[in-house]
C-alpha cells in the first residue's frame, strides 16, 4: 500500500531528535524546518518558514522548547518548538553561509559556524552575541559541538583541523589538531566528554575516527565507507557510533573497539545527517533523496546475525537492479514498482518520512517462495 505523506521537497540536510525522544526536527534545502512526531512520523506543525535559502543545520534545546536553524542565507534563526513561531529576529552576525548550530547543554549559549571562518556564540536569553570574541578558524567552519559537560566547544572545517575552546574564557583548550587531511564534515562528543568522533571527506586512509580530547591522541579509525562521511553521532550510553555517508549507507560501530557492527541500506542518495534517539533504540537518518528514516537498532543487529523477524527480510533476493530483484546467480526474480524498492532495501526501517510511504500488510503471516510463482496467487471472493 502506498500512502502519500507530507515531506521535504529537496535534500534534507540535517535531522535531530528532542531529549525526551518525542519529536524529530529536520532542515532542508527547500528552506523549511519541519517537526515530526517520533512515534509515527506525522507532522506536528506546518513547516517553519522564514529562511530565504536552504537550511543547513538544526538543533533542539535541552528542554525541547526552542529550535535553532542555520542557512545559506547567512542567518541563524530561533523558533518556538511548541508553536512554530519565530523567537525574535534572525541573528545576523555572520557574513557568509552558516553551516552548523548547537545549543550548550545548559541552554545558555548557542554556537554557530560559518564559511566566514568564525564560530559565533550567542546568549540564548538575550539573543545577543556573547561577551566572547568571535572564535576564529583558519578556513570555513562546517561543524560545531558542545561537550556534554558544557566545558568545551569544538569546531571543524575544510582544512581538516579540529579547534577546541574552553567555554569559560573563549581561549583555546589546546592547539588545533589534524583530524584528517581532508575536510571535517561533522563532530560529536562522547557522553562523558572525554572523546570526540569526526566524519570527514573521503581519503585513501579513512573517513571517520575518534580522538581523546585531553590527550589529543587518535583512538580509532573507521574503515568501510567508500565515500565521504557527512554526519556522525555517539549513542547516549557511549557504546555505539553511527555514521552517514555519501555512499548512501548508514553504519553502526562499536565505540570501544572501532569494529563495524552493521550497514543499513535504503537511502537512494547520500546520507546527510544521522543521530541516535535518547533511548538508544533507533537511528534517525536524512538524505538527499528527501526522506527521513527511523531504523530499529536491535532488528538490524539480529539481521546482521542472520536472525530475521520481518518476512520481507526473508525474501530470497541478493540485489536490486533496474527495479528487478536478482537471485544469487543474477537471475531475475521479480519486478518491483519504484515506490516499493526503498522499503525492500531497508527492512529495518520502522518509519519513512517522505512524499510517499510504503506499508506492507501481511494478512495471515505466510509467504511463498520457490520456482512455482503461480502459488503466490490468491483469489479474492
Amino acid at each position: 500500500m502506498v500512502q502519500p505523506l507530507p515531506g521535504h521537497e529537496q535534500t534534507v540536510r540535517s535531522v535531530t531528535v528532542s531529549t525526551d525522544g518525542t519529536f524529530i526536527v529536520s532542515g532542508s534545502e527547500d528552506r523549511s524546518v519541519c517537526i515530526w512526531d517520533a512515534r509515527n512520523g506525522n507532522p506536528v506543525l506546518p513547516p517553519l518558514l522564514g529562511h530565504t535559502a536552504g537550511v543547513t543545520s538544526v538543533a533542539i534545546s535541552t528542554d525541547g522548547s526552542l529550535l535553532a536553524s542555520t542557512s545559506l542565507d547567512h542567518t541563524v534563526r530561533l523558533w518556538n518548538a511548541r508553536t512554530g513561531e519565530a523567537a525574535g529576529e534572525p541573528l545576523l552576525s555572520h557574513s557568509e553561509e552558516v553551516n552548523a548550530v548547537a545549543f550548550s547543554p545548559d541552554m545558555r549559549w548557542l554556537a554557530s559556524g560559518s564559511d566566514d571562518h568564525t564560530v559565533r556564540v550567542f546568549d540564548v536569553a538575550t539573543r545577543q552575541p556573547a561577551n566572547l570574541e568571535p572564535l576564529h578558524c583558519y578556513i570555513a567552519v562546517k561543524t560545531v559541538a558542545f561537550s556534554p559537560d558544557g566545558r568545551i566547544l569544538a569546531a571543524g572545517g575544510t582544512d581538516g583541523l579540529i579547534f577546541v575552546w574552553q567555554m569559560e574564557t573563549g581561549r583555546p583548550h589546546c592547539d588545533p589538531w589534524q583530524g584528517n587531511k581532508s575536510q571535517i564534515n561533522y563532530i560529536a562528543f562522547s557522553p562523558d566528554s572525554t572523546r570526540l568522533v569526526f566524519g570527514s571527506e573521503y581519503s585513501t586512509d579513512f573517513t571517520a575516527g575518534t580522538w581523546d580530547v585531553d590527550m589529543r591522541q587518535q583512538i580509532h579509525f573507521f574503515f568501510g565507507h567508500i565515500h565521504s562521511v557527512l554526519s556522525v553521532d555517539w549513542s547516549a550510553d557511549g557504546r555505539f557510533i553511527v555514521t552517514g555517508s555519501k555512499d548512501f549507507t548508514v553504519r553502526l560501530w562499536d565505540a570501544a573497539t572501532g569494529d563495524a557492527i552493521f550497514v543499513l541500506h535504503g537511502h537512494g542518495y547520500q546520507v546527510s545527517s544521522v543521530t541516535f534517539t535518547p533511548d538508544n533504540r533507533f537511528i534517525i537518518s536524512s538524505s538527499e533523496d528527501t526522506t527521513i528514516r527511523v531504523w530499529d537498532i536491535e532488528e538490524a543487529r539480529l539481521g546482521a546475525k542472520g536472525i530475521f523477524s520481518n518476512p520481507v527480510q526473508r525474501l530470497p533476493f541478493v540485489a536490486v537492479r533496474n527495479q528487478w530483484l536478482l537471485g544469487s546467480s543474477d537471475e531475475l526474480l521479480l519486478y518491483v514498482p519504484w515506490d516499493y524498492i526503498a522499503h525492500l532495501n531497508a527492512p529495518f526501517c520502522n518509519i519513512l518520512i517522505g512524499h510517499r510511504h510504503v506499508v506492507l500488510r501481511i494478512d495471515d503471516g505466510t509467504w511463498h517462495s520457490g520456482e512455482n510463482w503461480t502459488a503466490c496467487w490468491r483469489s479474492v471472493v
